[in-house]
């Protein structure tokens, strides 16, 4: 069974209060949803983006609305392009200046390229995460490994303040997306970053490391060109159509914000689709002798487990 479940659980929100967080990509679509929601329960948050009226819009928008109120929240917005290295260290340098730490940090960016010859999405989707995720180690490693234990991530495990790391990956990271080359490429990647770091860092570090794959979402991204709008027209209640699934940014915030939260939970890929949630990591291990066949399952093991002797993981 999977640790996690179909529902993100929002009563656990409210453990975001006071907690430090910083957002990659937090201006718009699914990234301001998130904003939105941990200001809303008190969270502390520096997000950033390359979108500088849209960041600047949101902060106005949350304090107009009200929610400020005496959560004691603290937004800060700084402009941030994710392709340059010093943009996202001044996030978690900022972060760590105001509040004396960084409790959570994640990446939700999404970047599609027209131009089939740029690579803009790959640097964008996939090397800024690697940087993203270089740059948040240091700032979310708890003082636990200064003290010799020789499994951080098991003493953390029982700390309710578990630090975390969550990448966006999408529905594409698992599943075909016709004609998409470079943007299903990057959204496999970070999948295949999310396994290469979540045994050993959260063993040495205790932070969590885990993904979020969404299916079709309302953002940006989706509404240019019409695309939201052809899934949302549809009627799955009618036989002449085929049925269609979406959901908003905020349903897919609210999994982020529970994944954050949830004691744990650690190198999990959750696919997202209409707001519910499933992990999909159990089910790829534990099925494997079927998938791929018990004797080369076995194999990959015993070549796994010696490579773990030797030290090379």
């Amino acid at each position: 069974m999977s640790q996690y479940q179909a529902f993100p659980d929002r009563n656990t929100f409210a453990s975001l209060k006071d907690k430090v967080v910083v957002v990659a990509g937090g201006a718009s679509g699914i990234g301001a949803a998130l904003v939105t929601i941990l200001h809303r329960y008190g969270a502390h948050v520096v997000f950033g983006d390359i979108n500088h009226d849209s960041g600047g819009t949101l902060i106005q928008s949350l304090f107009t609305r009200g929610r400020r109120a005496n959560n004691g929240s603290a937004l800060t917005f700084l402009p941030c392009d994710v392709c340059k290295y010093n943009d996202i260290y001044s996030l978690f340098h900022t972060a760590r200046g105001k509040h004396n730490r960084v409790d959570h940090a994640v990446f939700v960016l999404a970047s599609v390229g027209k131009d089939q010859g740029s690579t803009r999405t790959i640097e964008v989707n996939f090397l800024a995460a690697c940087a993203f995720a270089r740059i948040s180690i240091p700032f979310l490693r708890r003082q636990a490994t200064d003290k010799g234990q020789a499994d951080v991530g098991q003493q953390l495990s029982n700390n309710s303040a578990e630090p975390s790391l969550t990448f966006l990956s999408s529905v594409t990271g698992f599943r075909d997306a016709p004609g998409m080359f470079l943007y299903q490429t990057s959204k496999q990647a970070i999948l295949g970053l999310m396994r290469a770091m979540r045994t050993v860092i959260f063993s040495r570090d205790g932070i969590r490391v885990n993904a979020i794959c969404p299916g079709m979402t309302e953002s940006p991204i989706t509404s240019t060109g019409g695309l939201i709008c052809a899934f949302k027209g549809r009627s799955p209640e009618s036989s002449a159509q085929l049925p269609s699934h979406y959901q908003s940014s905020a349903a897919v915030a609210g999994h982020i914000a529970s994944v954050m939260l949830a004691k744990g939970l650690n190198g999990k890929s959750i696919y997202v689709e209409e707001g519910k949630g499933w992990d999909f990591e159990d089910g790829l291990a534990r099925e494997m002798p079927r998938w791929l066949g018990e004797e080369p399952t076995r194999w990959s093991d015993e070549n796994l487990t010696f490579l773990e002797s030797l030290g090379s993981l």
